[in-house]
């Protein structure tokens, strides 16, 4: 039976491959939490006819062939692993193509999410069995939950985004999480700034800070509170009231975050928008 791995990064796809779990690795490697939001023609180019040409032809083996699309591999393999972790590139890249293949009756089948907690690139292929997530078949819950957040987060102002604090994301347990994250990037009320920039300004206000120090990546993660529900609704709602916050037509189709301002959403300064 041939097998078939979608994940987010050519890093991830790396440690997937070293670990020989599958057939075929694909790292997607789009950039969802970065700059506007490609257009719908735009993403079915990244999905389609002619998206794997570029490939190594070693990887796809037997199934390449000029003009081969992600998503012409997906109908040939005959199971389909998608493997994401809990990043919130990862997570909008998840959402979009579950959306995707929704309406495809001959894929969802053969679909299994490993969801996994810990961010695949940074794992060992040698341990894969220490902390290889369990496999999920997907059911319409995971295709509704993901359509649903994909459409909110294309919305051209952030209510709709908020608002998916108060559905039940269970379905994709790594995706509430998210959502909070990206809300955080938003320019709070107090200081006009967001999570991340917040936690270089605390960076440098201790002196003497080098790029290194402001820029640390995993060495010292963002340590910021995460609010809860009812306290970002009422900033964020209030934040809104007062700045009688005007969106361009020119933004629409792009994520919330792009409308006011680009930052990378992560746990880490300086390496989250790069996953």
């Amino acid at each position: 039976m041939t097998r078939l791995i979608l994940t987010a990064t050519d890093s991830g796809a790396g440690c997937l491959l070293g670990a020989r779990i599958a057939d075929t690795v694909i790292p997607l490697g789009f950039r969802f939490v970065w700059g506007a939001l490609p257009s719908a023609v735009e993403l079915e180019t990244m999905l389609g006819p002619g998206s794997l040409d570029h490939f190594p032809q070693r990887r796809i083996r037997e199934f390449h062939s000029q003009g081969m699309g992600i998503l012409d591999l997906c109908e040939r393999c005959e199971a389909l692993e998608l493997w994401f972790d809990p990043m919130p590139n990862a997570q909008l890249m998840l959402t979009q193509l579950l959306d995707c293949l929704s309406s495809r009756n001959s894929i969802v089948p053969k679909l299994t999410l490993f969801q996994s907690n810990v961010d695949i690139a940074e794992q060992r292929p040698e341990a894969l069995f220490e902390w290889k997530p369990p496999g999920v078949n997907i059911r319409k819950d995971h295709l509704e939950t993901a359509s649903m957040t994909w459409r909110a987060y294309r919305q051209p102002t952030p209510q709709d985004w908020l608002g998916l604090l108060s559905k039940d994301l269970a379905a994709l347990p790594q995706l509430r999480q998210t959502v909070l994250e990206l809300l955080e990037e938003l320019p709070m009320p107090a200081t006009g700034l967001g999570a991340t920039e917040m936690r270089i300004v605390e960076l440098i206000s201790g002196g003497n800070a080098s790029p290194f120090d402001v820029f640390p990546g995993y060495q010292k993660p963002n340590t910021r509170r995460v609010f809860d529900y009812v306290e970002l609704e009422r900033c964020w709602t209030g934040w809104l009231a007062v700045r009688r916050l005007q969106y361009p037509a020119s933004t629409r189709g792009r994520s919330p975050r792009k409308c006011i301002g680009t930052r990378p959403a992560s746990r880490d300064i300086g390496t989250a928008s790069c996953r």
